[in-house]
Formats: C-alpha cells, structure tokens, sequence
C-alpha cells in the first residue's frame, strides 16, 4: 500500500502495541484494511494485516516472511 493511497487510518496503542483500520483508494481500487503493529528497538513495524470480509489474514514471521493465514492458505 502506497502512502499516496491513504485516505484515513485510525488507531488504538499502547507503548508497544498498536492496531487500527486504514482505508485506501485509487482510480483502481479502494478499501479498508484492519492492521497490528508492535514496537521494536528500531522503530514501529506491521505484524498483522486482516481481512475478515474475505476470512484472509496475513501475519508476519519472526522470520520476517509474510504467511496467509486463512481457508485459502496454503
């Protein structure tokens, strides 16, 4: 997701925890987006985004890979 492409993201956090929604739009496509985010010593990083309209949720490994998670994973 672009940053020219959010419209709006509101957020709930704590000191090292954070989730909320982004909404996005484009001359393509638009939508909102549930996210969660934790800190870390070298700033803040997405862990989560979820999808429930779709049942999709992609979480973040320690890895750092991206995993579905969801009816359609693999």
């Amino acid at each position: 997701m672009q940053l020219e492409y959010i419209a709006e993201c509101t957020y709930e956090s704590t000191a090292d925890k954070a989730k909320g929604v982004v909404t996005f739009k484009n001359d393509v496509y638009e939508g909102r987006i549930q996210f969660a985010a934790r800190k870390l010593k070298t700033g803040w990083t997405i862990t989560e985004f979820n999808m429930p309209h779709n049942k999709i949720r992609v979480v973040r490994g320690d890895d750092g890979k991206w995993i579905q998670k969801g009816p359609d994973a693999k």
